[in-house]
């Protein structure tokens, strides 16, 4: 990918999506995707203001970029459609990074019947079918050379009796260089779950397919320093200095995502917010959680 004035560097994702790359200054990435990804961004850019409560929930979105064409023997002379993005994880120095698909459904409404079987067959196997939220993928990093990323095929492999294991993997341990910092993560993703789910009362967009990236500090020396200057103790403000500056939690991967009324569909994004919520809750709360205790439809 051939981007005119800019020399990007590879970038990594939770979730091995091939083909991102990053501005050398760090403060963007720049993804390859389809007209209807353009055109959700496009559409989303127009409808809502910079204070809408549902932007903050969203990639700063910077418009399309002229891409060079493509010129190899599969694809010949072919110029890709290109997005830039303000960068998520940038000002972190070694992200932990969680993707979590939300909804049961990640096919459009038009899509072919094979395509359907596919796709709910896979949700099935994981999390997704019964409580509308599954891990997609997920980066440890314990330094910036020793990279930990699940398979692709592996998340396909996470069902219901194994999530629980999969989410302590990312989560802070009673080991952690930091033990209070478990129950402050965890309670910062509960109210942007919240969050989001109340900025999409009312709303005509679906969200189909499309993850969260939950995202914190790995780098243990720099986490520490945050933590001993913004953490518990003292102002409110403090604290929401130190959520800003070793936090992150996106919505990402609009592909199939649109804005329009359709009374058919059931929300069932929402009711993945709601679902992971209040799993997080008890996790918390009570130190350990089930999903049996999360009620399903069938």
């Amino acid at each position: 990918m051939s981007i005119p004035g800019i020399i990007p560097a590879p970038f990594v994702g939770a979730a091995g999506h091939p083909g991102f790359t990053i501005s050398l200054d760090g403060t963007r990435i720049f993804k390859p995707c389809d007209f209807k990804e353009i055109d959700f961004y496009e559409t989303t850019r127009g409808r809502l203001a910079e204070d809408d409560p549902l932007a903050r929930f969203l990639p700063s979105y910077y418009g399309k970029i002229p891409v060079a064409p493509t010129m190899n023997e599969e694809n010949r002379g072919t110029a890709q459609n290109v997005i830039s993005l303000g960068n998520i994880q940038y000002g972190l120095l070694n992200p932990n990074v969680l993707d979590i698909k939300i909804g049961r459904v990640a096919f459009e409404d038009n899509a072919p019947e094979k395509k359907k079987k596919i796709l709910t067959d896979r949700a099935k196997s994981t999390t997704a079918y019964q409580y509308h939220f599954r891990i997609a993928g997920m980066l440890l990093q314990a330094n910036s050379a020793n990279l930990v990323a699940l398979d692709r095929k592996e998340v396909y492999t996470i069902s219901p009796t194994r999530f629980p294991k999969y989410l302590e993997r990312f989560l802070p341990g009673s080991d952690f260089i930091i033990p209070a910092f478990r129950r402050h993560l965890i309670t910062w993703v509960i109210d942007d779950l919240t969050g989001l789910d109340q900025a999409l009362e009312g709303r005509d967009v679906y969200f189909i397919g499309s993850s969260l990236l939950i995202i914190y500090e790995g780098e243990p020396t720099q986490l520490r320093k945050m933590w001993e200057q913004y953490g518990p103790g003292g102002s409110e403000e403090n604290l929401d200095t130190l959520k800003e500056t070793v936090y992150r939690f996106k919505l990402i991967d609009f592909g199939h995502s649109y804005w329009s009324p359709n009374a058919a569909r059931s929300d069932d994004f929402r009711t993945g917010l709601r679902n992971f919520a209040m799993y997080l809750t008890g996790l918390r709360d009570i130190g350990s959680a089930s999903l049996e205790n999360i009620p399903t439809e069938d």
